[in-house]
């Protein structure tokens, strides 16, 4: 009977444990996170079998290389004459005629300018990462899977990004299955390990170089172009084509986006965007077109020993000193002040400028981050919310505005508001329970002549109060040209009254 019971107890275990196992399994696959915009891999090969096999980079190639396309584009120049003005000026082309014995020349021809890059596959739907500088004012795009097609593909660009250089374009692949690279985890990668990169030389075709992870966290410059990007260095070749095609780890993943070379190094100094700098932006490329990053309103000063002093810090405190704090955008509207030392920006700690941007840059528009500083020596925390960066792209700012102006046949009044729900401390600061708040007004704008600035609260439109953006843009939807509007806001704890006339 004991030995029953024994057996029968172990049995039971036995079903618990297999079924704990099940549950847990099940819930871990289902914890995993798909991407909407890439393919989900697993790489060729473990780290286990990439270290001890001596063919791991003909694996590599073999596995990779129809991953790797190339790109071909096409921009029209336009060239301007250097006797423009005088076509249609008779003397003048009589005089030309007859001092030089030739008759007048016509407008010359633009012509096309061609391009090579490469880029590699990232998805069964056909999207595919480049460099924005291969792909940058393009007039055509063309996309050819292996050097021996004679078929191309038409790709459109479905965004792109100029500060970190990535680029993201897609080829209608029909009934092809396509082959897709498996993208990494580049924050694991460590100086020493080796690497292979893949793309088109100088038109070459397929290449396949490697070498090892030289350095990372470089910078280009003062890292003032590329403020996103710590880039990666490496020994594998990199030459003129090879941008925008991957450098890859010996598992076989995608752990950079190949970009230039220090021409003096004749290609055996090249450089690399990390993968993740790419992973964290193609949804945005994917959704909106562009990047979206954060943006507070403040200018800075790196934080030096004689700031320290100056500051009566501990020494070796690390942090970035608050320079300026631009009126009526987000680091005002949240309480910071000149001289206040950054130190932390949501639970990252904040030792240099780039630290800031980059962490800045990171934090989710339009949500409460929190922010904290040293202010005579004691530490603070506040609630900033970062507003969208705009100068990240002056061409497609440009684009929107004038694509926003078509479309809206209405008076213009020069003003941007945003909800004052999106700044917690600042409605818990003036107690204020609706409104809307000026963020920007353009110059020579009616707003501006009126006497509106940034950071003004407006609570009343035409008499009718403001209890959030959707109100003020109900209002100012039934403004009439030539007539004149009253607003009431809030300014620094005082109310005014502000007219506004229509043009």
């Amino acid at each position: 009977m004991k030995k029953f019971t024994l057996l029968a107890l172990v049995f039971t275990l036995g079903v618990a444990a297999s079924f704990a196992y099940l549950t847990q399994k099940e819930s871990v696959s289902l914890g995993v996170a798909k991407s909407p915009v890439w393919t989900e891999n697993s790489p060729p090969m473990t780290p286990s079998q990439a270290i001890s096999d001596i063919q791991v980079f003909v694996k590599i190639a073999a596995k990779l290389k129809p991953t790797v396309v190339n790109i071909n584009t096409s921009q029209t120049i336009k060239v301007g004459s250097p006797l423009e003005g005088f076509e249609n000026d008779e003397f003048f082309k009589q005089f030309f005629d007859d001092f030089f014995g030739r008759q007048f020349p016509k407008h010359p021809k633009d012509f096309k300018q061609q391009s090579l890059g490469s880029g590699f596959i990232i998805s069964k739907e056909g999207y595919i990462i480049t460099n924005n500088h291969v792909i940058e004012k393009a007039d055509e795009i063309k996309v050819k899977l292996k050097e021996t097609d004679k078929k191309s593909y038409d790709a459109k660009v479905i965004g792109k990004d100029k500060r970190t250089d990535i680029a993201l374009i897609k080829i209608d692949p029909k009934e092809i299955d396509l082959p897709v690279a498996p993208l990494g985890d580049s924050d694991k990668l460590e100086v020493g390990e080796w690497v292979a990169a893949i793309g088109h030389p100088f038109g070459y075709g397929h290449t396949v170089s490697h070498g090892i992870v030289s350095a990372k966290e470089r910078l280009f410059g003062e890292g003032t172009t590329h403020p996103y990007n710590d880039f990666i260095q490496t020994d594998a070749s990199i030459n003129l084509g090879n941008s925008g095609g991957p450098l890859i780890n010996i598992q076989g993943e995608v752990i950079g986006v190949n970009v230039a070379t220090d021409a003096r190094a004749q290609g055996i100094i090249g450089f690399a965007i990390p993968i993740n700098v790419a992973k964290n932006i193609l949804p945005q490329l994917m959704e909106k077109g562009h990047a979206v990053r954060g943006f507070i309103g403040i200018q800075w000063y790196e934080l030096t020993e004689d700031l320290v002093k100056y500051l009566k810090l501990t020494k070796g405190q690390e942090g970035v000193v608050v320079a300026e704090v631009v009126k009526g955008e987000p680091a005002d509207l949240a309480g910071l002040q000149v001289y206040d030392v950054i130190i932390e920006f949501n639970g990252k700690p904040i030792k240099s400028g780039r630290d800031l941007l980059q962490e800045v840059g990171k934090a989710p528009v339009g949500k409460a981050s929190s922010l904290k500083v040293l202010r005579e020596g004691k530490e603070k925390t506040f609630s900033v919310t970062p507003i969208e960066r705009k100068d990240e792209d002056e061409d497609r700012a440009k684009k929107e505005k004038s694509s926003k102006e078509k479309k809206e046949d209405k008076p213009k009044l020069g003003l941007q508001v945003e909800d004052l729900k999106n700044y917690p401390g600042l409605k818990e600061k003036l107690e204020l329970s609706s409104g809307v708040v000026v963020t920007d007004v353009e110059e020579e704008s009616p707003a501006q002549k009126a006497g509106f600035e940034k950071g003004d609260i407006i609570v009343e439109v035409d008499k009718q109060k403001v209890g959030d953006i959707s109100d003020f843009k109900n209002s100012v939807s039934k403004f009439k040209k030539g007539n004149s509007y009253l607003f009431k806001v809030l300014r620094e704890r005082e109310l005014k009254l502000i007219v506004i006339e229509v043009p």
